[in-house]
């Protein structure tokens, strides 16, 4: 017959249980102290960086931001910074503001550019392509500006629905919903930052001039995308092979564009 295997069971003493769950509650406590002492006093802002401003300066930024130095990174109400930076100037079309660990604060601005001019009751004001005023602006200030042309129907100027900061709004119905649409499509187009005036008349008719030398005449908004396409690849050639000419391109349909040479640059 096999014989059982005896065991042989230790048991720890008192004193040596206490001994280990000592070690245990210390080091336990030693490693949430020092996560603690951590959270506490190194993650403090040390840099606060601002990222794509152009209109307005880094420290109009940061001091709408209003963000201490030193301040514990995670008491930084990003909220309340992006608000108040959002708040600063009609030209500020979005904000992020983000935590980088360990000591860093970003912020991020997005700003419209100022695409137009448009004369409205004798004074001129700059518009982005959404047509969202911007600010007001001499006609002295004219000559030192980038922004293209930009005329429109009837606008409605109650200084309720008018002003710096608010998008135009036209009295027509038809061209509250109309006018958007075409301005998103032309600023999708590559011809966009070339137009030098754009007019829109009251049955939203569109012409545009490029660089000053070519008038397009789009007529209605019908297929304007394929028109534009269409005016695209025509300005291209013009450019290439006919660049002392001037003249007018007339996209009535998507079919095809015709041109009229009307001088000499």
């Amino acid at each position: 017959m096999k014989q059982k295997k005896k065991t042989k069971t230790i048991q720890s003493s008192p004193g040596k249980i206490l001994r280990r769950k000592f070690l245990i509650v210390f080091f336990m406590s030693a490693a949430a102290l020092s996560i603690a002492f951590s959270f506490l006093f190194f993650f403090r802002v040390k840099t606060i960086s601002v990222l794509y401003n152009q209109k307005m300066t880094a420290d109009e930024i940061l001091a709408a931001a209003d963000i201490p130095l030193n301040r514990h990174i995670f008491s930084v109400n990003v909220k309340k910074a992006e608000s108040s930076v959002l708040s600063l100037s009609p030209y500020i079309k979005s904000v992020s503001v983000k935590r980088k660990f360990p000591s860093e604060i970003i912020i991020e601005s997005v700003e419209y550019t100022a695409d137009f001019y448009v004369k409205i009751d004798e004074k001129y004001y700059l518009v982005s392509d959404s047509l969202l005023i911007l600010e007001e602006i001499s006609d002295s200030e004219l000559l030192d500006i980038e922004a293209a042309e930009l005329r429109l129907p009837d606008i409605d100027t109650d200084e309720k629905q008018f002003g710096i900061g608010k998008k135009i709004v036209f009295l027509e119905k038809a061209d509250k919903e109309t006018i958007p649409l075409l301005m998103k499509t032309l600023s999708e187009s590559s011809l966009f930052e070339s137009f030098t005036k754009l007019y829109l008349d009251e049955e939203a008719n569109l012409t545009a001039v490029v660089d000053g030398r070519y008038t397009i005449k789009f007529g209605n908004k019908k297929d304007l995308e394929e028109k534009l396409d269409l005016c695209e690849e025509a300005v291209v050639y013009l450019t290439e092979n006919m660049a002392s000419i001037t003249g007018t391109l007339y996209a009535w349909t998507a079919e095809k564009v015709t041109f009229e040479i009307t001088g000499v640059a």
